[in-house]
């Protein structure tokens, strides 16, 4: 649910906070203001970690971080846009995929973001409430911009030759991921192999072999 911004909260000296929340980014300033900026962005993030993106409210952050909310609102106009400024930041801080890069390690890097840093409940998020403004957020910051990289790797070895050109890509991308999360479901984590063993198999449904038409 969307917190609103309580009335007297914001001021006539917040019209440059207000427009970088609007952004899906904090305010720049001062040392102290980046402290602040961080400890709210970690508490966001500790939180959906520990109970999914409804977790994620403003009182919460303020409750576990010590940061005022007062100070809170003057970044952000309500619990959804923060938890999008928080997911933008640690997307945007996450290494990109190099060019020479397998789609193993797309793959692994996809994982480590979605499920073991996010936890399952961005995954029952999205399952339970796909139209939410939550879900959108998510979508948008986390889910496809990861999964865009893991398929574009899979369209670089197209081009190469590598995978057949009759193979939907998509529904290889949508595969692995539902894959991932029918696997947590069955056993309650991913093992340290499972990323390797999917693309083994995968790899032998997708790819061209020598002396093929």
């Amino acid at each position: 649910m969307v917190a609103e911004v309580p009335a007297g909260v914001r001021g006539a000296g917040d019209d440059d906070a207000a427009r970088s929340a609007a952004r899906g980014a904090p305010p720049s300033g001062d040392p102290r203001t980046a402290r602040t900026d961080r400890k709210i962005v970690a508490g966001a993030l500790r939180l959906l970690r520990e109970g999914g993106p409804q977790r994620v409210t403003i009182e919460a952050v303020s409750a576990r971080t010590g940061v005022a909310k007062t100070s809170i609102y003057r970044r952000y106009d309500n619990s959804a846009k923060m938890l999008e400024a928080a997911l933008r930041q640690t997307a945007a801080a996450e290494v990109p995929v190099v060019e020479d890069a397998t789609w193993q390690e797309a793959l692994d890097d996809a994982l480590d973001l979605l499920l073991r840093d996010m936890g399952m409940g961005v995954a029952i998020t999205l399952l339970q409430e796909p139209h939410s403004e939550t879900s959108r957020v998510l979508r948008a910051s986390v889910v496809r911009p990861r999964m865009d990289a893991l398929r574009a790797l899979l369209e670089r070895d197209r081009s190469r030759g590598l995978i057949r050109e009759a193979v939907d890509l998509d529904m290889v991308v949508d595969f692995v991921l539902g894959a991932a999360y029918a696997h947590v479901a069955r056993y309650g984590s991913l093992d340290d192999s499972w990323t390797q063993r999917v693309h083994r198999s995968v790899t032998d449904l997708i790819c061209t072999r020598p002396g093929a038409d």
